[in-house]
């Protein structure tokens, strides 16, 4: 992975309320393509936590000038919709004493992005987002 931004969250709409990923950019300079096998070593804190827990792959919207996904809409009646984002599956291994190898199992065409949460930290200041796309 080459390109990694920090993402802010948007706020948006009349009567309602979205929180959002966006990093600039209609796509990211790192292309993969689709035939091949993507993997990825992804580093952590440490590597004895549940990589499908910490380890998000997903999908943008691409538009000229930026990329979005979002997170959680709730409107003036207080419906809340969350888990909106189009998930890859992956196979994760552990890779030496902090990390993993990641496998993608699904490979459609599109931008995504990758998220890691630390689960031992009390706050994280930022969400970072590595950035790749599959052609």
């Amino acid at each position: 992975m080459t390109q990694t931004r920090s993402a802010g969250v948007i706020v948006t709409g009349f009567g309602s309320l979205k929180s959002k990923l966006q990093i600039d950019g209609c796509c990211s300079s790192t292309k993969l393509q689709s035939g091949s096998d993507i993997q990825f070593i992804i580093r952590a804190v440490d590597n004895n936590t549940d990589p499908m827990a910490i380890i998000k792959i997903f999908e943008f919207d691409s538009g000229k000038k930026f990329r979005r996904a979002e997170l959680i809409s709730m409107n003036s009646f207080g419906t809340v919709k969350t888990n909106k984002l189009h998930y890859l599956n992956f196979s994760a291994k552990k890779y030496g004493q902090n990390s993993y190898l990641i496998t993608l199992k699904d490979k459609p065409p599109g931008e995504y992005g990758i998220t890691v949460t630390n689960p031992n930290a009390l706050d994280e200041k930022s969400t970072i987002i590595a950035s790749f796309s599959i052609l």
